[in-house]
């Protein structure tokens, strides 16, 4: 089954249901939805409003998007959590305490001992950086890019 992180929130038992008869088959191309409205339904996130978030971003931004993914993706070896502490370079890692999708308590300790990674603490849930949080987002974003990239020259006036 997927190696999540700890903490992680667990996948939609119709999505499980589905990956694991796949697994059983001996197939590797199963598709699902990449968003349920269910918590028990057949897609990959639940967790923040995520079905309804994408949707509605879809509708106005992205209407091409399809709302589908590789399950065997989810099998991939590499986490980029468990290289965190390795990092040779700046890093930004904005965390939102209510995050229930992908929650930040995994990341913290990792984050706190390494030296070269900013936490900044956003309000709201996963999806509210994009939007409603996203001045608390951006303005350290910028701050952090202007301090490890310097100051950006707009050109002529």
């Amino acid at each position: 089954m997927p190696a999540f992180a700890e903490g992680s929130p667990d996948l939609p038992a119709g999505a499980m249901a589905a990956i694991t008869e796949s697994l059983e088959q001996g197939r590797d191309d199963l598709v699902l939805p990449a968003t349920t409205a269910e918590p028990d339904g057949d897609g990959i996130m639940f967790e923040d409003g995520a079905h309804d978030w994408f949707a509605r971003v879809a509708a106005e931004r992205a209407p091409t998007w399809r709302n589908e993914l590789r399950a065997s993706g989810l099998f991939e070896p590499f986490r980029p959590i468990d290289h965190l502490a390795a990092t040779k370079v700046p890093l930004l890692l904005l965390v939102a305490p209510a995050d229930t999708l992908t929650p930040p308590g995994p990341a913290m300790d990792l984050a706190e001992a390494t030296p070269l990674v900013e936490v900044v603490d956003i309000p709201g849930g996963h999806f509210d950086a994009y939007e409603s949080g996203f001045t608390a987002s951006i303005d350290p974003t910028i701050a952090f890019l202007e301090r490890h990239l310097g100051e950006s020259d707009p050109g002529p006036a």
